[in-house]
């Protein structure tokens, strides 16, 4: 920095000398390149005598030596101990570390097992509502109602499985913030002991609030896989699922069903495509209620909808039931439909083979007239 300073205030070929307020201004302003806070903050509160000095001396080597004793003096003054120093630059650090907490609006903390205390930032625990420091946190209601304990369960189990090679983890979990509820990340980092045998000591990380973030993602999400209008899920997103279905059970026995809506045209013309709308999300609705959770019900498109469910024992009376829901009416309007039913006959079969035979199943059935079902052979 001095000889920065020198530079800037000496005369050369290519530049008039720069006077001490301007030099002083372009150093601690950054112009000159990057130095340490703390000498900057030297530099602006001993500027001033610093001027005082230089004015009094006459080479550019006394300058030079003016300005680092001053920076000396006051990087080290007379009568602070080595311990007394190390706590202002500790400080320092500190101050520094709490800012940035503050700016990036991130909640840091820092876990020990032993002793189990969880040290909070200065802005995290001004956040939470909770003391910077809270000792056996675990067993702290006030700790129990920030997040789930199934959640810290499965935190704590992800962080006894990190290795020193691989220390950080991220984690995904609802918090509850001021008594609302949002989606937080934890990215944290496990710290082991150097012994022998290595053990988790302590966890340092941070907690950010990706709550909309999570939000945006899952609705995009949502639009991608489900039909906007029924909000059953759309044929490509189902069919990724069948497929997994039957590749990950292939010894399930499953049943592929297609289902037409029979009259649907005829609800468009009498009384408006609107109308015909509602009778398409009256169908899904009911279909929603007649699989089980791990079953699939999707829209195909226009009137046609499919589910892939469990067989039951027998298949035909499985489909009569399923047809029997679906057979209802909607404002008085008569909604009837037509089925073809395929199943998975051997661990061999595909997707693409269930398809063409439930679609074949369905074409017969429509041939049939309304209201028939048919069960591929």
């Amino acid at each position: 920095m001095a000889d920065v300073y020198d530079a800037l205030t000496s005369e050369r070929v290519y530049k008039k000398a720069f006077s001490h307020e301007v030099a002083v201004r372009m150093i601690c302003g950054g112009e000159c390149g990057a130095f340490n806070p703390l000498l900057l903050r030297c530099l602006e509160e001993i500027g001033d005598l610093m001027q005082e000095r230089l004015n009094d001396s006459n080479s550019g080597k006394n300058n030079e030596k003016e300005l680092q004793s001053l920076l000396e003096e006051k990087l080290h003054p007379r009568g602070v101990s080595v311990s007394e120093r190390t706590l202002q630059l500790l400080e320092h650090e500190r101050m520094k570390s709490s800012f940035y907490a503050a700016m990036s609006e991130e909640i840091q903390f820092e876990y020990t097992i032993s002793p189990s205390m969880i040290v909070l930032s200065e802005w995290g625990a001004e956040k939470l509502n909770l003391p910077e420091v809270i000792m056996n946190p675990f067993e702290d209601k006030r700790t129990k109602n920030l997040i789930d304990i199934e959640d810290i369960k499965e935190l704590a189990d992800i962080l006894q499985h990190t290795s020193s090679e691989e220390p950080v983890v991220k984690y995904d979990c609802m918090m509850n913030i001021n008594e609302e509820s949002r989606w937080m990340q934890i990215v944290c980092q496990a710290i082991w002991s150097g012994e022998e045998e290595p053990k988790l000591t302590e966890v340092i990380g941070k907690a950010v609030d990706i709550h909309e973030e999570k939000l945006r993602i899952d609705a995009l999400e949502t639009m991608a896989s489900h039909d906007s209008l029924t909000k059953l899920l759309n044929y490509e997103y189902a069919e990724r699922k069948v497929r997994e279905k039957i590749k990950e059970s292939p010894g399930c026995r499953y049943a592929l069903i297609f289902i037409d809506v029979d009259n649907i045209k005829e609800a468009n013309d009498n009384y408006g495509r609107m109308f015909g709308d509602q009778i398409l999300v009256h169908v899904a609705e009911t279909l929603r209620q007649t699989i089980q959770e791990d079953e699939i019900a999707a829209r195909v498109s226009g009137d046609e909808f499919l589910i892939l469910a469990k067989c039951e024992p027998d298949i035909n009376k499985m489909a009569e039931r399923i047809s029997h829901a679906l057979d209802s009416s909607y404002e008085n309007f008569k909604i009837s439909v037509c089925m073809g039913v395929a199943e998975v006959e051997s661990p061999d079969t595909n997707y693409d083979t269930l398809f063409r035979n439930a679609d074949a199943a369905l074409l017969a059935a429509k041939h049939s007239g309304v209201g028939r079902c048919k069960v591929y052979r």
